[in-house]
């Protein structure tokens, strides 16, 4: 499903970011995870992982930004 965003030249990885907000929060903004923290899984998992979180808590939502070419970096 992720292979699916891939413009030429481009990946998953460097157009996908985690953010999160309080967990019973009814408004209020979504901060970005920090980026170092996640890793983008393509295939054959589909998944994005982000280190030492292994219980949800907060509500996260998935950003996806215009894709950058294989190697370029994120801005943040």
């Amino acid at each position: 499903m992720l292979t699916a965003l891939r413009p030429a030249g481009s990946s998953p990885s460097t157009m996908l970011t985690v953010a999160k907000r309080a967990l019973n929060a009814t408004s209020g903004q979504f901060m970005p995870v920090n980026p170092n923290l996640q890793t983008v899984r393509e295939l054959p998992e589909d998944r994005i992982q982000i280190q030492n979180v292994n219980q949800l808590d907060g509500q996260y939502i998935i950003l996806v930004t215009q894709p950058k070419a294989v190697g370029a970096s994120r801005s943040r």
